[in-house]
């Protein structure tokens, strides 16, 4: 038995907008204790103070694998463990300790003192398994079947597999650690509420300034009124002659629900202003977290000095984000710098999710939408895949770490890369392909940038104490002396891991082996201090 499709999302199984409505006077009474949790990150070196997002992101706990002292922005709390929280980085990472393993379940805290639309006061009272087997006992997640015994609906805690394309499970199944040919015991589970996505009153969305606009609506910033939250809100306005574009905001919609990392652009809901009359127009609207530093590409037209160890935790997140989208057997099809959002803490987030599409569908994603200067040659066949992503990301790989565009050369349609890059320039070259069967995977893409990662931060812990308080030119010359060193060995050692067959194929690669991999290397970096 394998993974259920993912389906569009229906609206009328998410909730009415009154239920926010009741919860505004609680909200409100929940004292802001994160001020001055704020204030101290922002003193941090490297971060523009003035673009640190709002205070409200930062959860007052500590993530218990990398030891922060707050989490910012998700916040995952294991419901097996006592009191084992984790960041959305380290539960992306899978990590495990003597008590903690994958397989547990968590509960996702999209905003602080916030679950499941409800506000928290006390995590270790109202956020328990068995509180929240009680909360949701008489729920019917319509259309929603276990796919253990195939009850449908599942009634009662709904268990969703962080790791399968729309995977859900029941409590019995759950805790009967039921396996399937794709689904495992060791894949972490979410519990989702009665709805993962909410309907929020259009009436509590006060509109700002305008971030940008498209061919079939505009996106703002925004405050929503009763969280007391900046976010950014999309607004797509459908006269009675475009409902097709009603059902592809209900796709977006569905990508969304699908979708939660610590590096997707995060979805709070959707809000509706039905039309008055058979003649008038509707809107529809998302309401997103808002990223203060913007796309990917204002942040280098601006000509912000980020350092190459900057910009190397930019492509992990982007590719990061890129592998969870193809775990779940999607494809985005728009990955560039202006479709990567970039939040005050320089976390990069995979957004606009407006034309991804499930590549099992036959048919529903054979379509030349894009970006023609961004995209490979298949793409004109429409006769692609997943590895269509990897080729944009490249693409973006090559402005992120040169600052310049490449070369589109409109009429043969040829892609150039006129520069070297000055690191990561045969990875940028080996996306880029023009072979879709020799690109690298989404997972390849993430594990490399890991690698590099955790050997650079453990070279300057031993060599480079001080390199926090250098200025960007000196970072940069510590981490293109530790690339050029590092380098030879990481890709022979790369290339034997994943070996270069394609995006394309299914590479199964566990995470002890990845484990191994990353501490081999570590070794190698060790010996070599």
């Amino acid at each position: 038995m394998g993974c259920k499709s993912s389906t569009l999302i229906t609206l009328e199984r998410l909730p009415p907008a009154s239920k926010c409505r009741e919860n505004r006077r609680k909200q409100q009474l929940i004292p802001s204790k994160y001020k001055q949790m704020a204030n101290r990150l922002k003193s941090q070196p490297g971060l523009n103070a003035s673009l640190v997002d709002d205070d409200n992101d930062i959860h007052d706990v500590p993530c218990d694998e990398c030891k922060s002292q707050y989490i910012i922005g998700d916040r995952y709390r294991c419901l097996e463990c006592t009191d084992f929280d984790l960041c959305g980085t380290c539960f992306e990472k899978r990590r495990e300790t003597d008590e903690h393993k994958n397989g547990h379940a968590f509960a996702h805290f999209r905003i602080p003192t916030e679950l499941f639309g409800t506000p928290i006061t006390d995590d270790s009272r109202e956020v328990t398994l068995p509180q929240l087997i009680e909360k949701f006992k008489s729920i019917r997640h319509e259309k929603i079947a276990c796919d253990g015994c195939k009850t449908n609906p599942i009634v009662g805690i709904r268990f969703k597999c962080d790791t399968c394309s729309s995977y859900d499970l029941c409590l019995k199944c759950k805790t009967a650690k039921v396996e399937t040919n794709q689904h495992k015991s060791n894949h972490p589970l979410v519990v989702i509420g009665e709805n993962n996505l909410q309907e929020i009153d259009i009436d509590d969305i006060k509109l700002g300034q305008k971030l940008g606009e498209g061919a079939f609506g505009a996106v703002y910033k925004a405050k929503w009124i009763s969280r007391n939250r900046d976010v950014a809100c999309k607004i797509i306005s459908i006269q009675p002659t475009q409902m097709h574009l009603f059902q592809s905001f209900k796709r977006e919609l569905a990508a969304y629900n699908e979708l939660s990392g610590a590096y997707i652009l995060k979805l709070y809901g959707y809000a509706l202003r039905q039309a008055k009359s058979v003649t008038d127009e509707m809107q529809c609207a998302l309401i997103m977290e808002f990223m203060s530093r913007g796309s990917l590409a204002s942040v280098i037209r601006e000509h912000e000095k980020l350092s190459l160890s900057c910009k190397l935790d930019m492509a992990w997140h982007i590719a990061s984000g890129m592998r969870k989208l193809h775990d779940r057997k999607m494809i985005h099809r728009d990955i560039r710098p202006d479709n990567v959002l970039v939040n005050g803490y320089y976390t990069a987030k995979i957004g606009d999710m407006g034309i991804a599409r499930d590549f099992r569908s036959p048919g529903q994603y054979m379509t030349t939408v894009g970006c023609q200067p961004y995209m490979p040659p298949e793409f004109y066949t429409s006769n692609y895949d997943q590895s269509l992503d990897v080729f944009t990301f490249g693409l973006t790989l090559y402005y992120l770490f040169n600052e310049k565009n490449h070369l589109f050369h409109e009429p043969s349609r040829k892609i150039i890369l006129p520069e070297k890059s000055p690191v990561f320039d045969e990875l940028i070259r080996y996306c880029t392909l023009d072979d879709q069967n020799q690109r690298p995977s989404a997972l390849e893409l993430e594990t490399t940038f890991v690698t590099y990662k955790r050997v650079f931060e453990k070279h300057i812990r031993v060599q480079h104490q001080d390199y926090e308080e250098q200025s960007v030119e000196v970072q940069n010359r510590i981490f293109q002396e530790f690339y050029d060193s590092f380098s030879p060995k990481a890709s022979a050692a790369l290339k034997e891991k994943f070996p270069r067959a394609s995006s394309r194929a299914q590479v199964i690669i566990d995470p002890d082996g990845v484990k191994q991999l990353l501490l081999m290397l570590l070794q190698v970096a060790t010996k070599d201090e």
